[in-house]
């Protein structure tokens, strides 16, 4: 794409853009409210199997200013240690509610800096897991790394247990970048880093990038991706920075006058995507790529792509069990999140006590719209036929969908979309649009509410 057709085509998206939840659930997690621990027993009883497993490693060493998640420095080692008794108390607790049922497709540990942890604490939380869950022989087991801080015997236990996709925090590799954003890694660190995995023979490694950060320019953001197109990833994500200083007061320490405007922002995700397919990564959903014999790549050519918490995937393992502080569990047709607290935490996981406090029972309209969201935004069309079989016993999708139909109209007007009489599907130049598809069919849509921009 030439410089002024990236511009074109720029001015075409601000025209449009507008904030909407990212739909990593449906409803979107602003809309859990307090929930009963027995609500959650109940729902194991329902699970589906294979399980995938997500366990939440809340610390890091350094809080970046940019960092949207919940994560927290903690005073010493201390802490640590609990953290690491309480999960194991946990998965003690909800594999005796599963009584040995369930296996186990896909892991993912994320944060935080999950490598906080020394290579002894992570062979200890693996092991936890291998004593509690049937975890199969082909499983995805994956985890989130600070490349600053990874040690050599930290990447050799992670292989000797089983971990086989890691994912590395680079952000981006410009210096003024890193330092507005708190961060401080090096290029050398991140490159030694990678080539750590790579030699450790890992299925597949996964580098996390994100657009519209402090004192970041399209040239800048360009030299970041030739270097990290180099290095040869099998994924990359490509997320946009939300700066949301008023609710996030870490972010209150970047001067506003660095954060790229939303025009700069929009430039920076279109050269960005050009660039990486031009490189030959296929685009996966909104903000993901993958080389073109990667198995997220064959999952979207075979239409078997599927997206949770932990981003997209082609394993059908249809509930996830969260561990650890702030995690979330989606099983049975339920959300459940977990207290924010270290200290109720451990006092619920140490008397046996499930540590959700929040979460959401979906009803079964709120299935059959999650299901319709999940299409559009994994494979980026809806076949009417296709949610007829599956979801809906009587009523055509057309039907069903009166109002949500309407909604779209002034979005096909507009070019964005291909209104058929059996599909939805998305243009190619509107894909990053794709939340705005998805909100037509979101029933609890709050105006006022405060969500991140579409670009």
């Amino acid at each position: 794409m030439t410089k002024n057709g990236i511009k074109e085509l720029a001015d075409r998206l601000l025209e449009l853009d507008r904030p909407v939840p990212r739909y990593t659930s449906y409803p979107p997690a602003n809309h859990f409210v307090a929930i009963e621990p027995r609500v959650f027993i109940n729902a194991l009883k329902n699970a589906g199997n294979p399980l995938s497993i997500y366990v939440h490693i809340p610390f890091c060493k350094r809080k970046c200013t940019y960092c949207g998640c919940f994560s927290m420095v903690p005073p010493g080692q201390n802490p640590v240690g609990q953290y690491i008794h309480d999960l194991a108390s946990d998965m003690e607790n909800i594999s005796r509610e599963l009584q040995g049922h369930h296996e186990v497709a896909q892991i993912q540990f994320g944060g935080g800096t999950p490598n906080f942890l020394t290579a002894g604490q992570l062979s200890k939380c693996m092991n936890h897991l291998k004593e509690n869950f049937r975890i199969l022989e082909d499983a995805e087991i994956g985890v989130e790394l600070d490349p600053t801080f990874l040690e050599q015997s930290q990447v050799d236990t992670l292989k000797k247990t089983g971990f086989n996709r890691v994912s590395l925090g680079v952000q981006d590799l410009d210096q003024e970048v890193q330092r507005l954003i708190g961060r401080g890694q090096s290029r050398e660190k991140t490159v030694n880093a990678f080539n750590m995995c790579q030699n450790a023979g890992f299925d597949s490694i996964h580098i996390d990038l994100v657009y519209g950060l402090p004192g970041q320019s399209v040239e800048s953001l360009q030299l970041t991706l030739q270097e990290v197109i180099d290095m040869g990833p099998d994924r990359l994500s490509l997320f946009g920075f939300a700066y949301l200083p008023g609710l996030r007061p870490n972010q209150a320490k970047i001067p506003c006058d660095k954060v790229p405007g939303s025009r700069t922002r929009a430039e920076l995700y279109l050269t960005a995507t050009d660039q990486l397919t031009r490189a030959g990564y296929v685009r996966i959903g909104m903000d993901h790529f993958a080389k073109r014999d990667d198995e997220l790549a064959q999952a979207l050519e075979q239409g078997r792509l599927h997206r949770n918490f932990q981003g997209y995937t082609s394993r059908l393992a249809p509930d996830l069990l969260g561990f650890g502080v702030s995690a979330i569990s989606d099983i049975a047709g339920a959300y459940f999140q977990n207290t924010k607290s270290l200290e109720e935490y451990s006092s619920r996981t140490g008397s046996g006590v499930p540590a959700v406090l929040r979460g959401f029972v979906l009803s079964e309209e709120d299935k059959i719209r999650r299901q319709v969201i999940e299409s559009i935004m994994c494979n980026k069309r809806i076949s009417f036929k296709e949610i007829e079989k599956c979801c809906l016993s009587s009523d055509s999708f057309n039907k069903h969908f009166e109002e949500s139909l309407e909604k779209l109209s002034s979005l096909a007007g507009q070019g964005l979309i291909e209104l058929n009489r059996d599909s939805i599907e998305v243009k190619l130049w509107a894909w990053p649009l794709v939340r705005l598809v998805a909100a037509a069919f979101d029933e609890y849509l709050e105006p006022g509410a405060v969500y991140s921009r579409v670009i």
